[in-house]
């Protein structure tokens, strides 16, 4: 499971949540996984908004991921996830060293080669 940002259509706030790379998208759709404090913010904005979503989404259970609860919010709404510049940095790092690599490093390491990799460049005048 990867950490994002997400927006629903329609809101401008966005949502901390996981996503599984192998299910990424839905229609072209981002499928988020969303911790308690999440899923009930979202599930606050739907009431408010008196959408028609809150009465289908406001029961979904939870699905435990590595010892946590988690609500899968996707595969019928319109998501899109939002990058900060780190966020796409590391998924383009991520993709360079491949899915073999990605699952043997941790984020924590990717996140250090990429520091490096740009003091190197500023170091060496970008080139």
């Amino acid at each position: 499971m990867i950490e994002s940002k997400v927006q629903m259509d329609g809101f401008e706030q966005t949502l901390n949540c996981l996503y599984d790379p192998s299910n990424q998208y839905w229609n072209g759709f981002a499928n988020p996984y969303f911790d308690k404090t999440n899923f009930d913010k979202w599930v606050t904005w739907l009431k408010q908004e008196e959408s028609d979503t809150y009465n289908e989404v406001k029961d979904i259970q939870p699905k435990i991921i590595s010892g946590q609860k988690y609500y899968y919010c996707g595969g019928a709404y319109t998501w899109s996830y939002v990058e900060d510049e780190e966020t796409s940095l590391l998924e383009d790092l991520e993709n360079l060293v491949g899915d073999y690599q990605r699952d043997k490093i941790t984020k924590p390491q990717v996140l250090e080669t990429l520091a490096n990799i740009v003091k190197y460049e500023n170091m060496n005048g970008g080139e």
